[in-house]
């Protein structure tokens, strides 16, 4: 030790690699002499200096620090749950970023300024676009929603990946496919016999029949006339004469059906008692059959003015199609005169005496003398209308002073 105590560091010479036992001067405050240290108790001394503390994750600028400790080969910093990884970020709060050009068409985040920017220059598509339109237009919610098919499910049997770019609504409904039976209505084969009671029955079994089945005979249907047990042919025909066909039967004899109510007016049949029979009760034959009656009146005390030679409407009738039966009496007043010619009748046309010859009545009286006021009853007439038609009860007069008409005028349906 003595021939390398007052060697200086500098002028050493390193003759190999650094053993645990070598040894190194330390410097030791308030000691004139250096403390030898071996290289194992440097290394002991530097591990104690190594910081016990986890690294930390600051926010701020990074510094050089001014910690005496140095850190082991193996720390680990922990993350900065501040931060947002690079990859798939999730901000939060209010994150912004630069505003692009509006002409700006890359991958860089556009703003809500680029946004309001680029539709103010137009070049924004702010409508839907068409339910197939392909391009880079931005496309609305509305035009995605528009994507769902609007036609119903197909159930044609055959699987297929299908062309079609539109997608199917979450709530649609595959339609039944009736041209198949469900497996559960598929019947089994009967195990019954067939019953032979001769009405005939469309049936609410379950089961079907076995194609080799077969129905016992029925004695009661027609007596056994000969050892085989069966009527011959002409047995059968004999038997089918005594009855009618159904579509357009004609019968023999004297047939009889049920008595309809008097007042049924349907297709049923029609006794001859419910024809030959008359009500027998205080009642009105309902509107279209045999016996409706109608009636019209304008009273005396409300008479309809008359004009000179003029026909005037006293009353009307509206008849439906029908055979009628129409009848009438007009009664004449005058007042400071009388009437020298008085017409009256039953007519289709407004206001107008019904001519000679004509199938609707009139009823005229004249002569020289005058006539103060007289009633003329009208004998019935037939009217035969093919559609719904107005009948008017008429009536003129060549008077002087003045004049009015009343009367009434009846209709009965014949048929």
């Amino acid at each position: 030790m003595s021939d390398t105590t007052n060697i200086k560091i500098s002028d050493a010479v390193p003759i190999g690699k650094l053993q645990p036992t070598d040894m190194l001067p330390v410097a030791r405050v308030g000691s004139p002499a250096p403390y030898n240290a071996t290289m194992q108790e440097v290394a002991t001394f530097i591990t104690q200096l190594a910081s016990q503390e986890a690294p930390m994750m600051s926010a701020v600028e990074g510094k050089a620090g001014v910690a005496e400790q140095y850190a082991r080969a193996d720390h680990q910093h922990p993350s900065d749950g501040t931060r947002a990884p690079i990859e798939s970020p999730q901000f939060k709060g209010h994150p912004t970023a630069p505003t692009m050009e509006p002409s700006d068409s890359s991958d860089a985040i556009a703003t809500t300024a680029f946004v309001h920017e680029l539709a103010q220059s137009g070049t924004l598509r702010t409508q839907t676009p068409g339910i197939d339109d392909n391009s880079e237009l931005v496309a609305t919610t509305e035009y995605v929603q528009n994507q769902g098919s609007t036609q119903p499910p197909m159930m044609d049997g055959t699987p297929t990946a299908g062309v079609s770019q539109r997608f199917s609504r979450g709530d649609h409904t595959h339609p039944v496919d009736l041209s198949r039976a469900a497996k559960s209505d598929i019947p089994v084969a009967a195990t019954t016999l067939p019953p032979a009671d001769g009405a005939a029955s469309a049936g609410v079994g379950l089961t079907f029949a076995r194609a080799d089945h077969r129905h016992p005979h029925d004695d009661t249907l027609y007596p056994i006339t000969n050892p085989a047990g069966y009527q011959t042919a002409n047995q059968v025909q004999l038997t089918l004469q005594a009855y009618a066909y159904r579509d357009s039967p004609v019968f023999l004899g004297n047939p009889t059906a049920p008595q309809p109510l008097l007042t049924d007016s349907s297709a049923s049949l029609a006794t001859t008692s419910f024809v030959r029979t008359g009500t027998k009760t205080a009642d009105t034959p309902p509107t279209g059959q045999i016996g409706e009656y109608l009636f019209s009146q304008v009273l005396q005390s409300a008479p309809v003015p008359l004009t000179n030679n003029q026909a005037v409407n006293i009353t009307q009738i509206t008849l439906s199609a029908g055979d009628w039966g129409v009848s009438g009496n007009v009664g004449f007043a005058f007042t400071g005169g009388g009437a020298t010619m008085l017409s009256c009748g039953i007519n289709t046309v407004s206001a107008q005496i019904p001519t000679g010859g004509t199938p609707i009545n009139m009823l005229q009286l004249g002569g020289n003398v005058t006539i103060p006021a007289t009633n003329l009853p009208i004998p019935a007439t037939r009217i035969l209308l093919a559609a719904p038609a107005i009948i008017y009860l008429v009536a003129t007069a060549t008077f002087t002073g003045s004049g009015t008409v009343y009367g009434t005028m009846n209709a009965r349906r014949v048929r």
